[in-house]
């Protein structure tokens, strides 16, 4: 090996050791990406503070949301409510920590008939829910009556509304559970005349139920 050709050799490994030094040099960052004083920054992920909040008889979810300060979908989604419309009194909801939602006095929910409605159905509405699980049609069909009489004197309420659908519909799967097709129509079209455009999930739906409900949004009652 020629004298200079050692010499470029040298000259190599001078220049690789230059740059790895540079390279694992802890202090030097990228141009526009450090903070004022030089150093690198890594702002912290911001934390969603909440704390547990328990419904209220006779309260919606809308009405949650409004105290809470977020809007009803991202409350539904925070909290793993398939069914805004629908919350029963006792659940536990996730709510940002500075929420202003106050417990409703008994005062207020006796001086508002149709939130006492509503509270009385959503129990009975759970009740028909757990009896149709357990096949017990003919129980399930009497707490859904109930509870659709409860919240028939309240047709210009649309949390009552909501819920008195949902009753009908309860009803009429019991019907169809004990073969009496004629109540199953008739419950059906209660809740078609209250909402035409109900749909029921087909993954929960029996198919009988479904050729109910469809007959019956064909053949409205006279």
């Amino acid at each position: 090996m020629t004298a200079q050709q050692k010499l470029r050799l040298a000259l190599l490994a001078l220049l690789i050791a230059v740059c790895v030094g540079a390279c694992a040099r802890p202090d030097v960052v990228r141009p526009g990406r450090g903070g004022s004083d030089g150093s690198q920054r890594v702002n912290p992920p911001s934390v969603s503070k909440s704390v547990v909040y328990v419904v209220h008889p006779g309260e919606t979810l809308g009405e949650i949301a409004r105290c809470a300060g977020v809007s009803v979908p991202e409350l539904a989604r925070e909290n793993g409510i398939p069914d805004p419309r629908l919350i029963l009194a006792g659940e536990k909801l996730r709510l940002p920590a500075g929420h202003d939602c106050k417990q409703v006095s008994k005062s207020t929910a006796a001086n508002d008939p149709a939130r006492a409605a509503r509270a009385r159905s959503q129990s009975l509405l759970a009740k028909a829910n757990a009896s149709l699980d357990d096949a017990d049609f003919e129980q399930a069909l009497s707490y859904a009556e109930t509870c659709a009489d409860q919240l028939s004197p309240y047709p210009t309420d649309p949390q009552a509304k909501t819920l008195c659908v949902r009753c009908h519909v309860v009803a009429g799967t019991a019907a169809t559970g004990l073969d009496q097709p004629d109540r199953a129509l008739t419950e059906f079209r209660r809740a078609l005349a209250l909402d035409p455009k109900l749909e029921l999930p087909e993954s929960s739906t029996s198919p009988r139920v479904r050729e109910l409900v469809s007959q019956a949004r064909s053949q409205p009652e006279p």
